[in-house]
């Protein structure tokens, strides 16, 4: 684990062993061939009937594919949305239902029709 993490992982035991309940981390980690990747770990504690901690338990998984999804699909949203901003033509993108979902203000100008029904105009 990168030493960036310690504190993280320190964080949440701690949290543990003053509320008890459980916590959820998201750290690094390296593979078996040394490779990063991103670990979810979920800590918890198991009571005794008494109410006193007895024991932790640790369940981890990884989640890099998951990460490297969610990354480019930042990638894929923050490209479209250049591309429409940037756009020298008129442009509105529709729900099924036909209300305007984006639309460049130029559409609006074009069709003398309000952007009021999407949630965000450029």
């Amino acid at each position: 684990m990168p030493a960036e993490d310690a504190p993280v992982l320190a964080a949440g035991i701690e949290s543990l062993k003053n509320a008890g309940g459980m916590v959820d981390l998201t750290v690094r980690a390296r593979s078996a061939d040394g490779e990063p990747q991103g670990l979810e770990i979920r800590l918890r504690t198991l009571t005794v009937s008494t109410g006193a901690a007895s024991d932790l338990v640790a369940l981890s998984r990884v989640v890099t594919e998951r990460e490297r999804t969610q990354a480019a699909l930042r990638r894929s949203e923050a490209s479209f949305s250049r591309a429409l901003d940037y756009s020298p033509i008129a442009v509105a993108i529709s729900a099924p239902d036909g209300a305007l979902w984006r639309v460049k203000d130029s559409f609006c100008t074009l069709t003398k029709r309000s952007a009021t029904s999407s949630p965000a105009s450029s």
